[in-house]
């Protein structure tokens, strides 16, 4: 329920509620937010692009007025923070995104929970300095993420976890014939181990097959059911403060 709309209801009565917000009757001034979603369930195994075209059938059905790219084809400008792996839950994706009007952030939130799926839960908007030009990805420092396996293999990975904290654990790849030699204790921390999740942050240079590899290397042949992203960490710059205390 949002807005006084169950969202069970049928569309003409969602139109009726959106239709009596005049969405124009702001200012005509060209803004910036931040957008923080979740991608669980079943939607995990939803791809980037598809990602891309729910947003912007969002943005259409709302009524919003996103500001296009210029060209033949014509898209509403939108940067992510990474395109998540398929098959991948995550609690803290961003996305940034430019309106033609400036829609105060609670409007825009509850605007946009209307017509959200229940796997793409908006969790979060806030208007950005709309001079400040970043890429998003470039801002994070490591991301945290947790693994869920079966309860018996509890004290296999506890022994091992221990182990890694104590020990520096070496890996070895090759690359375009050369070969890389490193210390995953460099880039990867092990936080927490609850029940049957594993909880660790690893840097953001590592990809999703990387992290597989890791995971396989340190704890073996180790069965789990779900990986998911579960927080982001971002650099110490002052330029990005107001990043840092969004995703918290």
């Amino acid at each position: 329920m949002c807005n006084g709309i169950d969202k069970k209801n049928n569309k003409d009565e969602i139109y009726k509620v959106i239709s009596k917000n005049n969405l124009t009757d702001f200012n005509k001034e060209k803004s910036k937010y931040l957008l923080k979603f979740s991608k669980t369930g079943l939607m995990r195994f939803v791809g980037h692009i598809d990602l891309i075209n729910y947003f912007e059938r969002i943005f259409l059905r709302s009524k919003l007025k996103p500001v296009f790219s210029e060209g033949f084809n014509p898209r509403p400008r939108m940067q992510f923070s990474g395109a998540l792996t398929l098959g991948i839950e995550s609690v803290c994706e961003l996305l940034e995104f430019y309106t033609i009007y400036d829609y105060p952030e609670n409007f825009l939130l509850k605007t946009l929970k209307i017509f959200e799926h229940q796997n793409f839960a908006v969790e979060k908007i806030k208007k950005i300095d709309l001079t400040n030009k970043r890429s998003l990805s470039s801002d994070l420092f490591s991301i945290s993420y947790s693994i869920t396996f079966k309860k018996e293999y509890y004290k296999i990975i506890k022994e091992k976890a221990d182990c890694f904290r104590k020990n520096k654990v070496k890996y070895t790849f090759s690359k375009k014939n050369r070969e890389f030699n490193g210390v995953y204790n460099d880039f990867l921390l092990i936080n927490e181990l609850y029940e049957n999740k594993l909880f660790f942050d690893i840097s953001t240079f590592a990809n999703i097959p990387k992290v597989f590899k890791i995971i396989d290397d340190i704890f073996g042949d180790i069965d789990f059911y779900i990986i998911r992203k579960e927080n982001i960490l971002v650099k110490e710059n002052n330029d990005i403060l107001e990043l840092y205390d969004f995703i918290r």
